[in-house]
């Protein structure tokens, strides 16, 4: 049996050295425009400095975990490594894929969800005869109790975390791999419930459901510079006036609306109000001398 603790640094110069699987593909959360931006000019800059976690299987290695870098690496004709791992099958591997993935710190709410609910999956398969309705559920329980304290939520999030990855691992299979970057991106515009009824139907009733959901527009500039001031504790009581209807947009979970900002023009409109608001302080400071005050 293979050991799942030995590795071997591989050097990589062509994009047929590592293999894709899409399997550990889709368990890797896709990345944002402003994080790839921000990860290409770093590679350009500083070259390729962490290795590639790939598994040796067969005999080109598979990629594990590194999928963005390489993509980034292959057409920017960029060298990089690659730890090549050994594990005793191709389920230990996945396993390993989601824990390292859950050891992430910037996934959002519904990445970790996804990710809880496919080691549910992933672990839960019963020993002796997996048909047996008493033996799997007594399995699933274990490996619920055991989910929700090392993450420490309660075992109904874990159940619900659970069909969450099963209603978004199906809409994938039945809608295409475009449903479950977007769910998991955040940038759907289908909600978590939306995503649990739809799988629950049937295949062409869930290509149509997803073809047909209307996307929810960007939130406007304005609503999200009130919204990140609003956060820093921050806005003047004119610009919360001006736009008092945002207010009940604050209540409500915009996230959603909020990541499919277009980033450049948003950091764009951030640096000139952030200009704005310094000439204005300028003024005030040469009018409070002015008047004698300090």
């Amino acid at each position: 049996m293979k050991s799942e603790n030995t590795y071997a640094l591989l050097e990589c110069g062509s994009a047929n050295d590592l293999a894709i699987d899409p399997e550990f593909a889709a368990l890797c959360p896709p990345l944002t425009v402003e994080e790839r931006s921000l990860l290409e000019r770093s590679l350009n800059a500083d070259g390729c400095r962490d290795p590639i976690e790939a598994w040796r299987d067969g005999k080109t290695p598979i990629v594990l975990d590194g999928h963005n870098r390489k993509a980034i690496c292959d057409r920017l004709a960029i060298p990089y490594s690659a730890c090549v791992r050994d594990f005793a099958s191709r389920d230990a591997a996945r396993e390993w894929v989601i824990s390292n993935q859950l050891g992430r710190r910037n996934l959002t709410e519904d990445q970790k969800s996804y990710l809880r609910g496919q080691r549910q999956h992933a672990e839960r398969k019963p020993e002796g005869n997996p048909h047996e309705v008493n033996v799997a559920t007594v399995a699933t329980l274990k490996t619920r109790q055991k989910l929700a304290k090392e993450y420490g939520v309660s075992e109904r999030t874990i159940a619900n975390d659970a069909a969450f990855a099963k209603a978004v691992d199906t809409l994938a299979e039945n809608c295409g791999e475009t449903v479950r970057r977007d769910v998991l991106a955040g940038t759907s515009p289908l909600s978590r419930k939306d995503v649990v009824a739809i799988a629950r139907l049937p295949a062409e009733e869930q290509q149509e459901a997803v073809r047909d959901r209307p996307k929810n527009p960007p939130m406007p500039l304005p609503e999200v510079l009130f919204f990140v001031m609003a956060k820093a504790g921050s806005v003047p009581t004119t610009i919360r006036d001006r736009y008092g209807n945002a207010k009940a947009m604050l209540a409500t979970p915009e996230w959603k609306k909020f990541r499919r900002v277009d980033v450049d023009d948003f950091v764009r409109k951030v640096r000139e109000t952030a200009e704005i608001f310094g000439e204005l302080a300028e003024a005030l400071r040469e009018y409070t001398i002015g008047k004698g005050r300090k």
